[in-house]
């Protein structure tokens, strides 16, 4: 603006008064230069996506009028994660500009139009536990330890829905807590697509069928059991509370705890191995030191098998001695 004095006369009759005012003469030039904007970004109301994440692309048309390294860069830029498969969520033009694209792409003039919020749904497939059966039977080999023709799996949930993206996707299993499971047990497990997972519960039973060691005729307490006394038979195992020997050689040999009638299927409850010591055997210590080895009469003090730790009472000095079973009569110092 620039101001300068003008001179006014009045006339008043045949008088004339003059006067000085200021007037202001406005010279305004508004001279703006607009820079076309590099990008142009219009927004969506509402887009469907098949991933795990949100890009530009996928809620916004891209006018980039700027080198291609650019546009690509602008395309494949990572919004943040899509929602769950079969839900949507919500992205706010505005916020996005500011916080998100402005300083990612600060060499550029950015300009956004459309929906100021794009409701952003995740696409989906309903799946079934059936459909990963395959998955589980395979995990399940490769952890169970009985024999495989002799259990059988049912998935007791084996209809039970879920959604997941339209893509590949990888199973996970936990480790079981025992590698000899029976009847009902429950297998966690993950669907995994990107970074997005979802937990199922996989509700299984394992029905198991094995030849098992059954006594053939009574057998005494306290009797050694030999092979001519028991025999093989396939049974149901399943509900069973304590896993029977199912192998002639892992019972033969060894003591009968209590008496065991026909046909009853015998487990560790009912035998116990014979020691190789008993309580007042005469057993002998061998002591070596380098190439020199000593032998000291004992007696044993109390049972031991092989390879237990057993006080024995040295014959000559009658003191008592902590020694490790060997064999049958042999034990060593300590």
């Amino acid at each position: 603006m620039i101001a300068r004095q003008l001179e006014i006369i009045e006339f008043f009759g045949d008088k004339a008064i003059r006067k000085k005012t200021l007037a202001p003469i406005i010279l305004l030039f508004l001279i703006t230069s607009v820079k076309a904007a590099d990008v142009q970004l219009t927004f969506k109301d509402s887009v469907m996506v098949n991933d795990t994440i949100i890009r530009l692309s996928d809620i916004a048309s891209i006018e980039c009028k700027t080198e291609s390294d650019y546009n690509t860069r602008l395309r494949e830029f990572i919004i943040g994660d899509a929602a769950p498969a079969g839900y949507s969520r919500f992205v706010g033009r505005d916020d996005l500009l500011i916080y998100q694209l402005q300083p990612s792409f600060s060499s550029l003039q950015i300009t956004a139009l459309g929906a100021i919020r794009t409701r952003v749904k995740t696409d989906f497939v309903n799946k079934t536990i059936a459909d990963i059966r395959a998955d589980i039977v395979e995990f399940l080999k490769k952890e169970i330890a009985w024999p495989l023709d002799n259990y059988t799996l049912t998935i007791i949930n084996e209809n039970e829905g879920f959604k997941i993206i339209n893509k590949p996707f990888k199973t996970q299993f936990s480790t079981l807590s025992t590698n000899k499971p029976r009847g009902q047990f429950n297998l966690p497990m993950k669907v995994i697509q990107g970074s997005k997972s979802i937990r199922i519960t996989v509700n299984c039973n394992l029905k198991v069928v094995l030849p098992v060691v059954i006594a053939s005729e009574a057998i005494e307490r306290g009797s050694v059991i030999t092979s001519n006394k028991c025999k093989l038979e396939t049974v149901d195992i399943t509900h069973l509370g304590i896993t029977p020997y199912d192998a002639l050689d892992q019972v033969t040999g060894k003591k009968a705890v209590r008496m065991i009638p026909v046909g009853q299927f015998i487990n560790k409850l009912y035998v116990n191995e014979i020691p190789a010591i008993e309580k007042g055997d005469p057993v002998k210590i061998i002591a070596s030191n380098g190439s020199v080895r000593v032998s000291v009469g004992a007696i044993a003090r109390e049972p031991g098998k092989v390879g237990e730790k057993i006080w024995v009472e040295n014959a000559v000095s009658h003191r008592l001695v902590r020694v490790l079973v060997k064999s049958k009569g042999i034990v060593t110092s300590l």
